[in-house]
Formats: structure tokens, C-alpha cells, sequence
């Protein structure tokens, strides 16, 4: 009898799906949503589909509505809190995906209610994202993996709820991008600005996920530039390391011209720029762009009238779409035509871009 239940369990087993520990982001998945950003309803499938994700632990769910609503907030009004201070809640509510044939269920069934009810914004594209997703869910690539810890508990916020950290990697619980929308402003940044508060932020993140999750010393702030150049002073005097569980990351020899990081080199083809010192006319922006790809001129997207009459000739003698073949050969034209002013480089898949929206 023993010998036969376990046959039984083997032949169950073997009828489920076989799955990698090879995961997908959840949170990209939701970014892939085929719908404008102007769309009106958007915002609404985005909502569905985190409902029909992820599920809020109901111990930390409870703690966080009793102190909403000890600050007057409608438990009515919760989902619509969660939505506005994503981060805060986060930190304070563990999220988990649903199993894999349920969470395809229930994407399934916000499918079957935006071709019902949304029909005016219902078309091939996402009929065929919301099949993937499905299909993904059965596959088990949003499933967390039973055998490892996926949160961390580092302690209590000043009214005693209590803080998780996320376990599941940069990538996947989507920390550092998460964190990038918190800190861009919602209105257009210049490059240098937008490149260097990159740099700051990513340079603040990576102290701070060192002193989380890899025990490093917490000194209190995040400009470990200066704990390194005292280090570094004490032990070429002392020969002591003063903080053994500190990293001297100034001592770290990078790759030449490698920029992990905000605005670097560019590695494209000379077909479509040109590489070596800015131009000498260039100011502002334009040269900040140029030194940092070192090249003579920073392709930039299809934008100056000059250039979308160029464009626009090219489609009057190529009404068909473009193939890669015609966007290398426009490319190499305009670089031909570039005088760094009206006309910039430009790279193929900005013409493919721009082709979208003409």
C-alpha cells in the first residue's frame, strides 16, 4: 500500500508543469502594457493587474489599516492609499504573487473584463500581451521559490509597524528603478542633471544596500568617499584597517572608458557617428552629450523641422515602412548632413521611433 500511494504522488508530480528557477519581473510585465501613456484607461488595467498579482500578507495588511485608520483615513480608501505611497507601503507590507494556475485565472479574468468593458481600447496587441501573460503565470515564472527567504525583518518605524526588506533581487523586486521614479521629478530634466543625480542616487543606493544586505558598517550617511580617504591615511601610517567590514571602493581600478552608470561612450557603428573631440561650436547640453560619448556630435532624436523635412522627403520616395536596411542607409544621411545645429547624427532606432509617431 505504501509502495503504491507512493506511485500515485510520483504519477501526480509528473503530470505538473516542470519549471526553472529562472524568474521574470513582475514589475516589467506590468510596464509592457500596450496601452499609451495618454490613454485614460490605462491606469486602471495597470491597478487590475497588481490586484490580480500580488497578494498583501494579512498580518502586515491588518497592522498597516488599524493605524490608517487611527489617522482617519476610510479602509474604503486603502487600495487607493497604496497606489500613491507604493514605496511606504512596500516597506511596510510584505507582497507575495499568487501561484501560478491561480494568478493566471485571475489575469484571465481581468482580460475577459477589459474586452468587455473596454472595448474601444481593445486591439491585437494587448489581446496578444494579455496571452503571454497568462501563459507566462501557467509557466510559473512570477512564482516566488518555496525553498528560499524572500523577506528580511530590520526592525520598527516610529510607530512600531514593522519593516521588511525584499530578498528577491535587484532586478526582480524592481528596488533601484522603483527608486529612480521616486526621485526624477514628474517635468522634463537636462542631461547633466538627469546624469549625475543618477550617479548620485545609484553611488547612495549601493552604500545603503551594502549595510543592509551585505553587513557593511553604517556610518551614518552615505559618503563613503571620505571614510576611504581615512582609511586609506591610517593604513598607510598605522598599517591598521580601522573598519574591517568597510570597503575602500576608491582603491577600485575600473575599466578603461566603461561607464556602468548615467551618459557614457558610445560603442555604435562610425556609419552613423562620428568619433573623437566635440565640435568647438557645441555649448550647454550638446557638449555635455558629446564629451561624455566622446564623439564630434551627439546623435539626437528626429526633432528640428530641418531635420523632420528630411524625414519626410525620404517617406515621399519610401512610402513603405522602414526595414533596418533603410534605416542604416537614412542614418548614414544624416550624419552626411550634419552640421550641428539644424541637422544631428542620428541613430536607426530613433528613426524607427520617430516613425511610429509620424
Amino acid at each position: 500500500e505504501e509502495i503504491d500511494w507512493v506511485v500515485d504522488k510520483v504519477g501526480e508530480a509528473a503530470e505538473s508543469p516542470s519549471r526553472s528557477r529562472s524568474k521574470y519581473d513582475l514589475w516589467h510585465q506590468f510596464h509592457d502594457l500596450p496601452m499609451p501613456k495618454s490613454c485614460p484607461k490605462r491606469a486602471a488595467v495597470f491597478e487590475l493587474l497588481m490586484h490580480a498579482s500580488l497578494i498583501f500578507l494579512e498580518d502586515d495588511f491588518d497592522k498597516v489599516a488599524d493605524f490608517l485608520a487611527s489617522k482617519g483615513i476610510d479602509p474604503d480608501e486603502l487600495h487607493q492609499h497604496f497606489y500613491f505611497h507604493r514605496e511606504w507601503w512596500r516597506e511596510r507590507v510584505r507582497l507575495v504573487p499568487h501561484k501560478a494556475d491561480e494568478h493566471a485565472r485571475w489575469v484571465k479574468t481581468v482580460h475577459a473584463y477589459v474586452q468587455k468593458h473596454m472595448s474601444e481600447y481593445y486591439d491585437k496587441d494587448l489581446e496578444e500581451y494579455f496571452n503571454k501573460f497568462e501563459q507566462r503565470c501557467r509557466d510559473g515564472w512570477f512564482e516566488e521559490l518555496g525553498d528560499v527567504c524572500m523577506f528580511r525583518h530590520v526592525g520598527y518605524d516610529s510607530h512600531g509597524l514593522d519593516l521588511w526588506i525584499q530578498l528577491r533581487g535587484t532586478v526582480r523586486a524592481e528596488n533601484v528603478h522603483s527608486r529612480m521614479q521616486v526621485a526624477l521629478p514628474p517635468w522634463g530634466l537636462g542631461p547633466r542633471t538627469a546624469h549625475w543625480l543618477l550617479v548620485c542616487l545609484s553611488y547612495r543606493y549601493n552604500v545603503n544596500a551594502g549595510i543592509k544586505r551585505r553587513g557593511k558598517h553604517d556610518f551614518g550617511h552615505p559618503w563613503h568617499h571620505l571614510v576611504d580617504r581615512i582609511q586609506i591615511r591610517i593604513q598607510e601610517i598605522y598599517d591598521v584597517v580601522v573598519f574591517p567590514s568597510h570597503e575602500n571602493a576608491s582603491q577600485f581600478k575600473a575599466i578603461k572608458d566603461f561607464v556602468a552608470v548615467g551618459i557614457g561612450p558610445l560603442s555604435h557603428s562610425s556609419d552613423y557617428v562620428t568619433k573623437g573631440m566635440p565640435h568647438p561650436s557645441l555649448k550647454g547640453d550638446f557638449r555635455f552629450l558629446a564629451e561624455k560619448m566622446k564623439v564630434v556630435y551627439a546623435p539626437m532624436p528626429v526633432s528640428h523641422p530641418m531635420e523632420k523635412a528630411m524625414f519626410n522627403r525620404y517617406k515621399e520616395s519610401h512610402p513603405n515602412d522602414l526595414t533596418k536596411s533603410k534605416a542604416h542607409e537614412l542614418a548614414k544621411t544624416f550624419k552626411r548632413k550634419t552640421n550641428g545645429t539644424t541637422i544631428l547624427p542620428k541613430l536607426p532606432s530613433m528613426l524607427f521611433q520617430y516613425e511610429k509617431a509620424w
